[in-house]
């Protein structure tokens, strides 16, 4: 749970909803919110003087409301990531707009978010409002040839930008949506995301259990993951099919993995922790947003020709999280997960180390990792509209 109170504009956040609270906002249309700490009160609506304050959300349009409540239920379901591929048209950034604060509160919650920059490019400064917060992945698109689409909107050379961008196509034709967006590429990246975030979680867990002498033969359960996703079109009878090795977890009536590693894997975590213990350098890692999005960025393909307010760190795709995967050395481990450790070693002790440990999953088992956590993504879905 997030500790802290927020001001936003009369609108407060609060820390907490007592039970007390809650039961006395329900009985005059409030407790509208279960995960996200908001109360609303209703126009017109009587209570007696309390410490704390809350205020109405009637001066902003009922959908953003709607989109409040279901970013809320959402969260309820223990998502992964959350998705909002929304075609939002302010590009005015207001940090203290509840949606706003709401997507900065997923963030806190450790919750990666991912948002369709816009498509309204080339011009600059076109990115929608929700895609500039600097807590967010936002996305650009390109089109099926790979080529930086006229659409998506572009960033600003000197403030925010796209993080990545990725296909905007659809996998088959639709006559509701003959033009490629950047709504259709955000969540073909929010699939990515939860695949980076599981894999390390894996890695995390493996880790541990290799420093504490809890090594077996199969991993701690994995949960498999959760995508949330706040949207008006989503059809559950055209999502694509799990991957067979996703399916058959699923087919046992289980939503958790364990996956198996080999003795070289355990050999790799001993002598990487070896050499940092002898530099005496420690490490904090976590499966944070800021970390998957740092996963997100180096694993991305950069684009020529393109600037960074365009196309971000550049294009992505399931090529190029298996390649990052694939060739995930020490020196990956230490630029990403605990990029401060790489100032405190010498870079020859750090290629030694890549010379010496290699990568640490072979492609087989980058591939299964693809199948079980990008190809095999449930969805909570929150109708907004």
């Amino acid at each position: 749970m997030v500790q802290r109170t927020i001001e936003v504009n009369d609108l407060l956040l609060l820390e907490k909803l007592n039970s007390s609270l809650a039961a006395g906002l329900s009985s005059i249309g409030g407790g509208l919110f279960h995960k996200l700490p908001f109360a609303t009160i209703p126009q017109g609506a009587r209570i007696e003087q309390n410490p704390i304050i809350v205020r109405r959300f009637d001066q902003f349009p009922i959908d953003q409301l709607n989109l409040l409540r279901g970013i809320d239920f959402l969260l309820a379901e223990s998502i992964d990531v959350l998705n909002l591929s929304l075609g939002m048209v302010d590009t005015v950034f207001d940090p203290n707009h509840p949606l706003q604060v709401a997507t900065h509160l997923v963030h806190e919650y450790g919750i990666p978010v991912v948002v369709a920059a816009g498509n309204g490019g080339p011009e600059l400064h076109t990115m929608q409002a929700l895609a500039q917060a600097p807590w967010v992945i936002a996305v650009g698109a390109t089109d099926a040839k790979g080529q930086l689409m006229q659409s998506s909107s572009r960033g600003d050379p000197s403030g925010a930008q796209p993080t990545v961008v990725a296909d905007g196509s659809l996998p088959a034709r639709d006559d509701r949506f003959p033009e490629p967006c950047t709504s259709f590429a955000t969540p073909k990246v929010s699939g990515l995301v939860v695949w980076i975030s599981k894999s390390l979680e894996l890695l995390i867990n493996d880790l541990w259990d290799q420093q504490y002498g809890s090594w077996t033969a199969l991993s701690r359960r994995v949960r498999m993951p959760i995508a949330g996703v706040a949207d008006t079109g989503c059809d559950p009878d055209k999502l694509p099919e799990y991957a067979p090795l996703a399916g058959s977890i699923y087919a046992t009536g289980s939503d958790h993995v364990q996956i198996s590693r080999s003795d070289r894997e355990r050999q790799w975590y001993e002598g990487l922790m070896k050499t940092l213990r002898e530099n005496n350098v420690e490490i904090e890692i976590a499966a944070n947003p800021d970390t998957i999005q740092r996963c997100l960025q180096r694993a991305a393909r950069p684009m020529p020709g393109c600037a960074a307010h365009e196309t971000g760190a550049g294009f992505v795709s399931p090529a190029e999280i298996s390649k990052f995967f694939s060739s995930f050395t020490p020196s990956c481990f230490i630029t990403t997960l605990c990029p401060e450790t790489s100032i405190q070693m010498p870079q020859t002790t750090i290629q030694q180390m890549d010379e010496r440990l290699g990568p640490l999953w072979d492609e087989k088992k980058v591939l299964a990792l693809c199948d079980l956590f990008g190809c095999g993504i449930r969805l909570a879905i929150a109708k907004v509209v």
